[in-house]
Formats: structure tokens, sequence, C-alpha cells
């Protein structure tokens, strides 16, 4: 960061930009799934997904944003590659799936109680804490590396995304089990997507000097061709003999040395 303050002046206003674009599309989201979901499916069809949502927001409002500002903290503080944060990651990664099982089974066990019997709104739940947890994860990696373009993409990515796949599933099969399914597509898609954006090792080798060595590659040929063809093969060294000169130019003479 430059010393200048105007500079970090129009720094800080791209990123509180960026941030504050991703969240209202985020918002805007949200509030047109829950209208698409109603109208379609009435409102007791709704009513299972309403509360499935509801423990999507406890989760994501109770320990998500929790997880964000922690791997934030640990990126800023003690850099994207340090090995206390591998070391979390690796943990956070079998908690998670920990997680989702153990939330799973109870909440599809619990169906009655809380989804009118649908035991899909119970698994759907199970994939949300893990979507949203590794949402949590890359979001709070991309704010570390101040990577806001990456983070507004995503925060506004996961609700459109969301609200796009139940336009498109309502329109197919209209049914609250269906909906559901939609609601862990969002995070889960976004995360691996973010994934990749805010996690340098996790591209394959060589991924951006890809497009140089294809256009390359021809030239490097023609090159070779071209060395190959003014030197004897055998010694790439060698300097051309005096009777390939002569065998080239009828007219020329060799060389007295």
């Amino acid at each position: 960061m430059d010393d200048d303050p105007s500079a970090e002046h129009h720094w800080t206003g791209r990123a509180t930009g960026w941030i504050a674009a991703g969240s209202a599309i985020n918002g805007l989201g949200a509030f047109l799934f829950q209208i698409v979901g109603t109208r379609v499916l009435g409102a007791d069809g709704y009513a299972p997904v309403g509360v499935l949502w509801t423990l999507q927001y406890l989760w994501v409002a109770v320990a998500v944003t929790a997880l964000e500002a922690y791997v934030t903290r640990l990126v800023t503080v003690r850099g994207h590659d340090a090995a206390r944060l591998r070391r979390f990651l690796r943990l956070l990664r079998r908690w998670l799936i920990g997680a989702a099982l153990v939330t799973g089974l109870v909440a599809a066990a619990a169906a009655d109680l809380l989804f009118a019997g649908y035991t899909q709104l119970g698994w759907s739940l199970g994939l949300l804490v893990l979507g949203y947890g590794w949402y949590g994860v890359v979001r709070g990696r991309a704010a570390g590396m101040d990577r806001f373009r990456a983070y507004a993409l995503a925060t506004a990515g996961e609700s459109t995304l969301r609200l796009l796949a139940a336009v498109v599933v309502l329109a197919v099969a209209a049914s609250t089990p269906a909906l559901a399914w939609v609601f862990p597509l969002g995070p889960l898609a976004v995360a691996a997507w973010a994934w990749l954006r805010s996690h340098p090792t996790a591209r394959p080798r060589g991924h951006r000097r890809t497009l140089r060595h294809l256009t390359a590659r021809p030239l490097g040929r023609r090159r070779t061709q071209a060395d190959s063809t003014a030197q004897p093969r055998g010694h790439p060294g060698a300097q051309p003999d005096s009777t390939a000169q002569s065998r080239g130019h009828p007219g020329a003479q060799p060389d007295s040395t």
C-alpha cells in the first residue's frame, strides 16, 4: 500500500464498493427466491422450505460468520500459506464432514417435526452445513488476501445461482423436495469457484503460462529446425566445413585455413 492518503482512500472505496454490490445482489436474490417459491408452491408447500431457510440462516449467522472472520485473521496475520492455516483447514474439513452427516441424520429423523415429513429437507440441511462452511472459508481467504472483487462475486453468485436453479427446477418439477435440493447448490458451486480464485496452489501448474506456451511452441520448433539445417548433425556447436560451403555455392573457394 502506498503512503499516499488519496491512493489508500481510493483503494478502500473500491473494496467497499465491491462488498456492498455483492451484498446487495445477494439480498435481492434471496428476496426473489422466496417470492418465486411462494408463488409456485403456495403457502403450505413453501412452509417446510421456510423452516429450512431459517435453519440455514442460523447456521450462517452463528457459525459461518465467525468462521469467515477467523480465516480472514489467519490469512492477514499469518499469511495465506502459513502452516497454522493449513492445519486448521485440515481439521475443519474433518469437522465439517462430521457435522454435515450428524445434522443430516438428526434433521431427517425429525422431519415430521421440522419439515412436514419431508426427509429430503433434512439431508439438504446437512449439505448446507458442509457447503456454507467452505463458503465461509473461501470468502475469509479472499478478504484476507485483499481480493474483494472475488469476495463480491462469490457473495452475489451464491444467491444468483440459487435463484436461477430454483426457477429451472420449479418449471420442470414444482415440489417442495425439489426446491429444497436447490439450496446447497449455491454455496457448494460458488465455494468451488471461489476456492480456485483465492487459492493459487489449487490451480494446475503452468495455468498462467498455458497460452504463452501454446503460442511460443511453433516458433520454437521453427527455430530448432532452422538451427538444425544450419549446423551439421551430431555436432551442435561445430561450424560448417569448407566442402559444405563449396557445395552450397559452386563458385565459392574453400577456406585457405
